[in-house]
């Protein structure tokens, strides 16, 4: 966020961006007069600018966990992790592990190698 913006300028603008007055955000990035520095700081262009900036990226942030209702894998796989290690119900732990397996694959190996015959070729001449 290198802008020609000191620290406390931007900790000024993310305070002001996130819905604080310019006063208290003033005082909150280490002004002493937070009133005068909140005015003195509100009149420059580049801070309003990164005000501005911070405020649209906050926005769109917003709108995409709007869109995110949907569980992603990563989410289902820890619910299915904590319901089989903290629920009380037995057979509720029993499905979690059984989806869970069967998610990562798990039980792919025995299954296979339930599946596989042994075939035995008597090729010894009689």
């Amino acid at each position: 966020m290198d802008k020609g913006l000191t620290k406390k300028q931007t900790v000024f603008c993310k305070g002001v961006a996130h819905g604080r007055n310019p006063t208290d955000a003033a005082l909150a990035a280490g002004y002493k007069n937070g009133q005068i520095e909140g005015k003195r700081l509100m009149s420059k262009e580049k801070i309003l600018q990164e005000i501005e900036s911070l405020q649209t990226k906050s926005k769109e942030t917003d709108q995409r966990a709007d869109k995110d209702e949907i569980a992603n894998k990563d989410e289902i796989l820890a619910f299915l992790t904590q319901t089989m290690r903290e629920s009380k119900e037995t057979k509720i732990r029993i499905k979690a592990a059984e989806l869970l397996g069967k998610k990562t694959k798990l039980f792919g190996e025995e299954e296979k190698e339930e599946q596989s015959r042994i075939v035995i070729l008597n090729d010894i001449p009689k």
